[in-house]
């Protein structure tokens, strides 16, 4: 009786650790598609940033949009290094 206890405990715990893999392997699963889709949302306002780039020989009224520019590319950088760590720890 007490072999059986102990194999059913074995599988139990087994069983257990294999779901806190998946769990963890969802939840990189999950921040990676976060960050693809901003990433995406980033590309699509690709062409508002070509446009304020050739609009930024206008003249320091372009300053604005060049900052908010630079934090959006900071932004796209971390989700990028984010989405590329994600993707590693998964095997890819």
């Amino acid at each position: 009786m007490a072999r059986a206890l102990d194999a059913s405990r074995a599988a139990i715990v087994a069983r257990i650790e294999a779901l806190e893999r998946y769990a963890w392997s969802v939840g990189e699963a999950e921040r990676a598609y976060q960050a693809r889709l901003h990433v995406e949302e980033l590309q699509g306002n690709w062409h508002q940033y070509q446009e304020l780039v050739a609009e930024a020989g206008v003249g320091r009224l372009a300053v604005p949009e060049i900052d908010e520019l630079a934090g959006e590319a900071w932004r796209l950088e971390q989700a990028l290094d984010t989405a590329r760590r994600a993707l590693e720890r998964l095997g890819g």
